[in-house]
C-alpha cells in the first residue's frame, strides 16, 4: 500500500511505500535541487592551521598530527585531543567536518566545542579526533583517493597508539553537511566499527541523488538511503543509533525529515531535533550543544 506525504514547501515532495518484511523498498522522493556546490580549496592531505583555527585557547589542547596510511601510501594529517584519563581506557569522537576536499581543520570549530564540554565536565573523558576526508569528500573515489580508506586506517592506528575502547560502542561520528553525509553512510556500512553518529545539517537531497545513479558510478549502492535500506533488511544484531540535527530554514530540511520517516519505517534508531541560527551563539556551540545533551548519558553507559 502507497502512502503519500506531502510537504507544505515547495521544495520537495515525496512518497513512501510501506516497508515490509516481504515487500520493502526504497521510498519514490523528488526534489528540487539546488545547484551543488563545487569544491573551491585547494586539497591536500595534511593541511597547516590558519589565523581562524587559532583564535581560542582551548586550540592549545587539540595537536595536529600525521600518521601513515598504507592505502593512499602517504602520510595524513588529522587533530587529536587526549583527555586527562581517570579510566584505563576512553571512547573516542570522531568529528567530520563540512568540507568537499579533504581539510582536516575543517572540523576544529565542532571539536574545540566538544573539547571545551569535556574540559567542564559535561562529558566524561574522550578522545576526539578530526579526521581529514581525502579529495572527494569521504569517499574512496579510486586507487589514490581513499577518503574513506584512510578514516579507518587511522582508526586501526590510533587503537594501537592510545588506551581507546576498542569495541564499536566506543567510536562516535559527528558530522556536519558534507561530513553529515559521510557519518550516516559509515554508521550503516560498518556497523561493527560504529555504534552512534550525530548528523548536523546533512543534504540527504545529494544523498539521495546518488541513489540513483547507474551501477557503473558505484554511488546507487554508497549512500545513506541504499546502505540504511540493506542494514534494515540484513537484521543485523549490531544495533546503532543516530541524531539528526538540521536549521528548519535550510534547503537540507525538507530530506532531512523525508529521511528521519525513511528511518522510521525501517525501525532504526533514531532522533530528530531542529535549531535556529542565533546571531549571539556560535552555530557550533548551539548545534553541538544538541550533541552533546544526546552524547553525555550515552557515553556514561560505555564499558571501560
Amino acid at each position: 500500500m502507497l502512502k503519500t506525504l506531502r510537504a507544505a514547501t515547495s521544495l520537495c515532495f515525496f512518497a513512501f511505500a510501506s516497508i515490509g518484511a516481504s515487500h520493502a523498498q526504497i521510498p519514490e522522493l523528488h526534489f528540487f535541487y539546488e545547484k551543488a556546490p563545487q569544491p573551491v580549496e585547494d586539497f591536500s592531505w595534511s593541511n597547516t592551521p590558519q589565523n581562524s583555527h587559532i583564535d581560542s585557547p582551548i586550540s592549545a589542547k587539540i595537536q595536529h598530527k600525521k600518521f601513515h596510511c598504507k592505502e593512499n601510501r602517504r602520510d595524513i594529517g588529522y587533530l587529536l585531543y587526549e583527555p586527562d584519563l581517570d579510566y584505563q581506557q576512553a571512547p573516542v569522537i570522531y568529528v567530520l567536518g563540512d568540507s568537499a576536499v579533504g581539510n582536516e581543520y575543517s572540523g576544529l570549530k565542532q571539536a574545540q566545542t566538544l573539547v571545551e564540554a569535556i574540559e567542564l565536565k559535561l562529558l566524561p573523558p574522550m578522545y576526539v579526533v578530526s579526521l581529514n576526508g581525502g579529495p572527494k569528500a569521504y569517499y574512496d573515489a579510486d586507487k589514490k583517493a581513499q577518503g574513506e580508506s584512510a578514516a579507518l586506517s587511522l582508526i586501526s592506528h590510533l587503537d594501537q597508539q592510545l588506551a581507546t575502547v576498542r569495541q564499536r560502542h566506543g567510536r562516535i561520528l559527528l558530522g556536519s553537511g558534507e561530513g553529515a553525509r559521510a557519518a550516516t553512510r559509515w554508521l550503516f556500512k560498518h556497523p561493527e566499527l560504529f555504534a552512534r553518529a550525530i548528523a548536523v545539517n546533512p543534504g540527504m537531497q545529494w544523498e539521495y541523488q546518488n541513489s540513483q545513479q547507474s551501477a557503473d558510478s558505484g554511488l546507487n549502492k554508497d549512500n545513506s538511503w541504499q546502505l540504511a535500506f540493506d542494514y534494515a533488511l540484513s537484521q543485523s544484531p549490531l544495533k546503532v543509533k543516530l541524531l539528526l540535527l538540521a536549521d528548519q530554514q535550510s534547503p537540507n530540511w525538507p530530506s532531512t525529515t523525508a529521511y528521519a520517516n525513511f528511518l522510521e519505517q525501517l525501525a532504526i534508531a533514531h532522533k530528530l531535533e531542529s535549531y535556529q541560527r542565533d546571531a549571539k551563539i556560535s552555530l557550533e556551540k548551539r548545534v553541538t550543544g544538541k550533541g552533546v545533551l544526546w552524547l553525555a548519558p550515552e557515553i556514561a553507559e560505555i564499558p571501560r
